[in-house]
Parts: C-alpha cells; sequence; structure tokens
C-alpha cells in the first residue's frame, strides 16, 4: 500500500491516473515485470517513480529504476523524450536548495566498457580545447543519494 506522502506526490503530479496503487505495488514488489508494460505504461510508470523519488518517497530503488525503468526504455525507446529531460526537482521537495552553480546529470556507468566511452568523449572534448588529455585530473567520488 502507498504511503500517504506517496498518494500526495501523485496527486500533486496527476500521475496516479494510469495505474491502480494494487498495480503499482506489484510492480514496486517485482519490478522485473515491468518488462511486460506497454510503452505508454513504461513511460508513465518511470514518471511515477521518478516523482517519488524526487519527492522523497522513492516506490523502487534507484539501482531497480535505473535497471528495469530506464534500461527498459533505453532498450525500446532510445530516443524517447523522457530520456532526454533533465529531471527537476519538484517544488514541493524538501531537497530543494539554490545553488551558485547550475548542476548537470552525469553518465552512469556500471562497467568498464561504460567508463571507456565516457573517457572516449572526454578526450574528444579536450582535442576540441586544445587540452592533452593526458594532463587532466579527475576527481572520483561515490554518488551518496
Amino acid at each position: 500500500m502507498l504511503k500517504p506522502e506517496q498518494r500526495i506526490l501523485l496527486v500533486d503530479a496527476r500521475l496516479a491516473e494510469v495505474f491502480g496503487e494494487t498495480q503499482l505495488m506489484a510492480l514496486a514488489a517485482q519490478p522485473n515485470r515491468i518488462a511486460a508494460l506497454s510503452d505508454t505504461k513504461l513511460e508513465q510508470f518511470a514518471r511515477i517513480a521518478n516523482t517519488l523519488y524526487r519527492g522523497g518517497q522513492p516506490l523502487i530503488s534507484d539501482a531497480d529504476y535505473d535497471c528495469y525503468v530506464i534500461g527498459e526504455l533505453q532498450q525500446r525507446l532510445p530516443r524517447h523524450s523522457f530520456l532526454a529531460e533533465v529531471e527537476p526537482e519538484p517544488a514541493w521537495s524538501e531537497k530543494t536548495v539554490i545553488l551558485p552553480e547550475r548542476m548537470l546529470s552525469t553518465d552512469k556507468a556500471y562497467d568498464f566498457s561504460s567508463v571507456r566511452q565516457w573517457a572516449v568523449r572526454i578526450e574528444k572534448a579536450a582535442i576540441g580545447l586544445a587540452k592533452a588529455f593526458a594532463e587532466l585530473e579527475f576527481k572520483v567520488t561515490p554518488k551518496l543519494d
């Protein structure tokens, strides 16, 4: 059953129309079933899960969201606008903080091949800026949600 806070977030975001609470909870309990959703319902589930996460009331874990929701969207609809959108923090989020600089989204990497592709993109950008890739310094930190 959804927590009252989750229901409020969904109503505020007007996202609860496609799914019933029972279906949402079943998908939350078994996120591997997300692959069986239609394209429309997959997008709607992504928006619901994202809204609840951004409001501090996640429906599924961050890892499950990345694997089952975003992974499925990328496989089925790689050019879908949801994948390219910068995800804004909702106005009602207690996590919202005004920052002096705009923070851009980072690419997620779960294997060495993804890290290598990232490094190739950085090297191309460095060449475009007349910088030597070998002289660049990188700071790696864990992501803490």
